[in-house]
């Protein structure tokens, strides 16, 4: 499976913006920014992953034959207090 790694899905063009290379994304990673994995062929991919590790969360898009958005999950992780 193809994986392609930015900034973010533009939903309007029907796009990634800013493509990097896995090292660029792991750097982002590591300091907690927003950016964006898409999985399949870039002309015509599954899903979409948002992924922002500031605010803990995942959103997980499905696209159907259009690119458009038809399921999306939202994972966030509650942190106890105490």
């Amino acid at each position: 499976m193809n994986i392609t790694y930015c900034k973010s899905w533009f939903k309007a063009k029907k796009h990634p913006t800013d493509i990097w290379d896995k090292e660029k994304a792991l750097e982002i990673h590591k300091i907690k920014k927003f950016y964006t994995v898409a999985l399949g062929k870039l002309s015509n991919p599954k899903c979409f992953l948002e992924i922002n590790m500031e605010e803990l969360f995942i959103r997980v898009n499905f696209f159907d034959k259009y690119l458009r958005d038809y399921l999306s999950y939202s994972f966030q992780v509650k942190l106890k207090s105490f």
